[in-house]
């Protein structure tokens, strides 16, 4: 007998209702499992903001001892009196770069690249302190260790997953912000350094002056890179946008302000007059408003992170939920069925083995249009027609009697 025959309906539709949810439950496992993941890298790109922040606090305040540094090897003595405290800034945000890291749980590797980094500033600012360079050797090792912080935000970005991010706005704000924004502050900044160090000592040589129109001349490509990826994230996300849209204007105005000083007074100047911390303090000004506006940017850019972990978890929330409902559903009106099937079934064999035992008394009801309904009508007509046979049979069985008694008595009467 096939295994088929022994099932009960029941069994049957239990079956079919299993597969069922395994159907559900595989696409839902891999929706899920994909959710999750992606929730798992938006939450890892937040996470690596902030080291890439502290970075970018280091940069800046490493750019601003570049410049003081040279000032001071220049013998400009009024800069030399601020470098202990642009030393400490720096240090202060070493340190903070470091809790960063290990608040977020980086790499062993990463970590041992940034002991080095530290290391190499070390060296670099006892060096200067001990006045052991020329001007023009510090602002090479100073924009070397620069370029290094630079590689190391790049290792970060790839750590935590933000170079690889998939959203067209936010990818835009993060190169816009993490790479275009300080290379522009760190072109601007060796502006600043050479500048200084040329106004310190009064002259600046036809090489020296080739090479500010260089740096000049790359400031304003890196800004234009940087107003683009700017304006990719702004038409991407109206929130961004709103954020950016005003500090964009006024570092605009700004940058083009100052690049306009540093070819009047430094550049293209006959002779240099401007005092070298009236010109540093300039050039300050605007790098540290691009970095107000590129920390603007960034809590933009953390803002919209954290949003989108919020709305991938809503979204998969959501749609389990709604696909439980479903499920919760679909087996209640499974239940429902099987029993309008199984339970008029039921009474059908009831009836046909009361009728079988002889007992053609049985009550048969017949509820609905359906199938079952039609096999409960088919019984009661069984049922009628019975009982008329039985009826006739009786009958006949009486009249068979009578006749025999009428025999009998007549036999005896003869």
């Amino acid at each position: 007998m096939s295994v088929l025959h022994r099932l009960s309906l029941s069994h049957k539709f239990l079956i079919l209702g299993a597969l069922a949810l395994g159907l559900v439950a595989l696409p839902t496992s891999l929706y899920v499992n994909r959710a999750l993941g992606e929730i798992s890298v938006a939450r890892l790109e937040v996470a690596g903001t902030q080291p890439a922040i502290a970075i970018q606090k280091v940069v800046q305040l490493t750019q601003q001892h570049r410049g003081i540094s040279a000032g001071m090897l220049a013998n400009n003595e009024a800069l030399a009196a601020r470098r202990p405290a642009v030393r400490e800034a720096v240090n202060k945000a070493m340190d903070f770069v470091d809790a960063s890291l290990k608040a977020q749980s980086a790499s062993a590797a990463l970590v041992s690249s940034w002991a080095e980094h530290r290391q190499r500033w070390t060296a670099l600012e006892q060096a200067v302190a001990a006045r052991q360079l020329q001007p023009s050797e510090s602002l090479k090792q100073h924009s070397q260790l620069i370029a290094s912080f630079m590689v190391f935000t790049e290792r970060v970005l790839d750590d935590y997953k933000l170079a690889q991010d998939p959203v067209l706005a936010t990818s835009s704000l993060i190169r816009g912000t993490l790479t275009q924004a300080p290379w522009l502050a760190e072109k601007m900044g060796v502006l600043r350094a050479q500048g200084a160090s040329a106004l310190a000592q009064g002259t600046l040589p036809p090489e020296s002056r080739a090479t500010l129109l260089a740096v000049q001349s790359r400031v304003g490509e890196l800004y234009d890179g940087m107003l683009r990826d700017l304006d990719k994230a702004a038409q991407g996300d109206a929130t961004l946008k709103a954020q950016l849209s005003s500090g964009t204007q006024a570092l605009k105005q700004q940058i083009t302000a100052t690049l306009v000083v540093a070819n009047r007074e430094v550049i293209e100047a006959p002779a240099l007059s401007m005092p070298a911390p009236a010109f540093f303090d300039e050039l300050t000004r605007t790098i540290d408003g691009l970095y107000d506006f590129n920390a603007v940017a960034m809590k933009g850019l953390v803002d919209a992170l954290e949003s989108r972990v919020q709305g991938l978890r809503n979204a998969m929330f959501m749609m389990v939920g709604v696909l439980v409902l479903v499920m919760a559903g679909a087996l209640a009106l499974g239940f429902v069925f099987v029993r309008s099937i199984t339970t008029p079934l039921r009474k059908a064999v009831n009836v046909a083995r009361a009728v079988a035992r002889g007992d053609l008394t049985v009550r048969i009801e017949v509820r609905g249009s359906n199938e079952a309904a039609h096999l409960m009508e088919a019984l009661q007509e069984m049922q009628a027609s019975l009982a008329e046979i039985v009826c006739a049979v009786h009958e006949g069985s009486e009249s068979v009697a009578i006749a025999s008694t009428q025999i009998a008595q007549g036999n005896n009467d003869l």
